[in-house]
């Protein structure tokens, strides 16, 4: 994986849609003491190679409450995290 050939000051970012990204995250990154931050997915679409559930984005159309339901789940998709890049 190319995680284990990264030196240790890398931060990596996740994508909440990644698959395996609990393993990802907690397994390889951690383990060499990288900083991992979460990406927060804002807007609707699709990517290239799948369609991307609109129930996760967060949106400014959405309110207050259902913005913060949309962030808890993408932070729910993993653990060990500092944070997101902005």
């Amino acid at each position: 994986m190319a995680i284990d050939k990264l030196p240790g000051t890398v931060t990596l970012a996740f994508n909440p849609y990644a698959p395996d990204l609990f393993e990802q995250v907690g397994q390889s990154a951690r383990r060499f003491n990288m900083k991992v931050v979460l990406e927060v997915p804002i807007g609707a679409g699709s990517t290239t190679t799948r369609e991307i559930p609109d129930h996760t984005h967060c949106s400014p159309g959405l309110t207050a409450r259902q913005n913060l339901d949309r962030l808890e789940w993408s932070l729910s998709r993993a653990v060990g995290y500092v944070g997101s890049p902005t």
